[in-house]
């Protein structure tokens, strides 16, 4: 009796990684947070400074925390400052 050979599809090649362009968030801190409520919050004390990471891949910073926290407080962002940490 004769084996039959398996052919095997080549191992893919790994991914490239290059030194200082590894795809890792960036932490920001943004505070003074001010909402845009019309009339009393739904959340009591929402929130006015928070740290939050961003992913590498996200080109507009700022576009990302906004909807962030939007999406968190249910509240739209009427403006914020923050700094890379």
């Amino acid at each position: 009796m004769l084996a039959a050979k398996v052919s095997r599809p080549p191992h893919p090649e790994p991914p490239l990684v290059f030194v200082g362009m590894e795809n890792t968030d960036r932490e920001y801190s943004v505070f003074n947070i001010e909402y845009d409520m019309d009339g009393e919050p739904v959340i009591p004390n929402p929130p006015t400074e928070l740290n939050m990471n961003v992913p590498a891949d996200i080109v507009d910073v700022e576009e990302f925390i906004a909807d962030t926290i939007s999406n968190v407080t249910g509240w739209c962002v009427f403006g914020f400052d923050y700094e890379e940490i």
